[in-house]
């Protein structure tokens, strides 16, 4: 049964996804640009491209990219290709100068810089290495993390805007096994509110998850914080249809 809905959801996403690219576009230029009206944007990991640029003189920004310590990458790619069982294999195993460089070849001019941590006292490490990180490429976006049983939320949400400068936090709650509506991330909710930062989360089941209730925990933080820019990864994939549904009100 659960193959069945997925097999639906993807064939969902197809039909949804040409609707979602003006609307992502747009959403990302705001978010990246400061465009002031709040808004949750959706988002695959995708490729932004000028309009009306050619393939020679094209300004691409990633949206979507993960950049972590070595040790940590390498730890990574084996959780997710043994958890998937083969599904979700790595296709590009790079780190640090390698993995930029790749970007760059590619045309990708700016990337956000994306992180995550799976358990607690990980996440203010992770954060200096991307402070760190935004002091060596000029093309990254850097965006810390939280983990909410680390505690003093408050302090470590000011470090990261008022210390690194960093646009935003990246939450991924299927590894974390935080909820994003967890009270506990709060104080995080409303300081990113008020400063207009950029809240990246990974809320959906793609590729490999079980638990679909991403939407409804993303409503419950919207109706405490309206104004709190939200960025859906992945076009909230495999229940896209219920992130549009979100979106619209």
């Amino acid at each position: 049964q659960r193959e069945g809905q997925n097999d639906h959801s993807r064939q969902q996403y197809g039909r949804t996804a040409q609707k979602c690219q003006n609307e992502i576009f747009h959403g990302a230029l705001g978010l990246i640009f400061g465009i002031s009206s709040p808004l949750t944007a959706l988002s695959w990991v995708f490729l932004v491209c000028r309009p009306g640029a050619s393939r020679e003189g094209r300004a691409l920004i990633d949206m979507h990219v993960h950049l972590f310590p070595a040790p940590v990458f390498r730890a990574i790619w084996r959780f997710f290709e043994s958890s998937s069982n083969g599904l979700w294999n790595i296709r590009y195993r790079l780190h640090g100068d390698d993995h930029v460089r790749h970007l760059e070849e590619q045309g990708i001019r700016k990337f956000t810089g994306l992180l995550y941590a799976h358990k607690p006292c990980m996440a203010d490490s992770l954060n200096d290495f991307m402070a760190e990180s935004a002091q060596r490429y000029s093309g990254l976006l850097p965006f810390g993390t939280i983990y909410a049983a680390d505690g003093d939320v408050a302090a470590r949400s000011r470090r990261i805007f008022e210390d690194y400068g960093f646009y935003g936090i990246k939450l991924h709650p299927f590894v974390s096994r935080e909820q994003l509506d967890d009270r506990g991330f709060y104080p995080a909710y409303e300081m990113m509110e008020g400063l207009g930062r950029v809240l990246v989360c990974h809320p959906a089941s793609a590729p490999v998850y079980d638990a679909t209730d991403g939407a409804r925990r993303i409503s419950n933080i919207l109706s405490d914080f309206p104004g709190l820019r939200i960025v859906v990864a992945h076009c909230g994939a495999f229940e896209t249809r219920e992130y549009l549904e979100l979106a619209d009100r």
